[in-house]
């Protein structure tokens, strides 16, 4: 993340992150390390990947027969 130091806000959201912050000239760079990718969070993230596709595949299918019913039932119009 690239600021200026005096930027308060974004300089609170880069410490509660743990980023490691540099100054330089008015600026901050600021550096989030993550941890190596191993077998099990590529695994995990496979899994995640899956269960969201196939959880909007389900919503998709609820949202379309919705609109499939809706267009054979009559509306009532009350006036």
């Amino acid at each position: 993340m690239h600021c200026l130091s005096g930027n308060s806000t974004m300089m609170h959201i880069a410490m509660k992150s743990g980023m490691k912050i540099e100054y330089a000239y008015g600026e901050a760079d600021a550096y989030l390390s993550l941890t190596p990718t191993d077998q099990t969070s590529i695994m995990a993230k496979m899994l995640q990947e899956q269960a969201a596709v196939f959880d909007y595949a389900i919503k998709r299918q609820a949202q379309r027969a919705s609109q499939v019913f809706q267009a054979f039932m009559p509306t009532l119009d009350v006036a």
